[in-house]
């Protein structure tokens, strides 16, 4: 569903919306895509991750290029972990190579290949920032507190956090309701 902002963000996804955009994306972009969506990381880090930071015996993976520059450290989800085993992966270097040069897929590539897949699918101002929104609105409506998304995703106030959350309307209606 878009959000009725007006700020430009990017969608919220639901995790079936997830689900099925991986589903049917190619590799590398069902990786980069399903690394994004599992650990609410930025695009930018996905895609500049070298396979000496991926961890799939110990279930994590080091973030190290973040836009704070501070390391952090996430577990990997089971779902994660299956879809990057089956990816056949670089075992060393980048490990999303881009094919045509000696560095990493760029962030445009991907961003093109995300928009195809979801206009195909109908989905509406989808960006590869959704996948870190998603991430973020989806755990805080199951109830996760805060600080641990931020501690997932990085961010280093709780206020900046909260950008990141779409509050649905039945949320809304549920917290009116739980007042008396």
């Amino acid at each position: 569903m878009p959000t009725l902002n007006g700020k430009g963000q990017a969608s919220v996804l639901s995790n079936s919306q997830i689900d099925k955009l991986i589903s049917i994306a190619r590799s590398p972009y069902k990786q980069i895509f399903a690394v994004a969506a599992f650990t609410g990381c930025r695009i930018s880090e996905a895609i500049q991750m070298t396979a000496d930071r991926l961890d799939l015996e110990l279930g994590q993976i080091l973030f190290t290029e973040t836009k704070n520059k501070v390391d952090r450290i996430v577990p990997l989800h089971p779902e994660l972990v299956d879809i990057l085993t089956k990816g056949n992966l670089p075992r060393s270097g980048w490990l999303f190579p881009s094919p045509k040069t000696s560095s990493h897929i760029t962030r445009q590539v991907v961003s093109e290949e995300l928009k195809l897949i979801a206009a195909d699918l109908g989905y509406v101002g989808v960006s590869t920032h959704s996948f870190r929104r998603s991430l973020a609105t989806n755990l805080y409506e199951k109830g996760i507190d805060l600080k641990s998304i931020a501690s997932i995703t990085g961010h280093q106030s709780l206020d900046k956090l909260s950008i990141y959350i779409d509050v649905s309307p039945q949320k809304q209606k549920t917290a009116i309701l739980n007042l008396r």
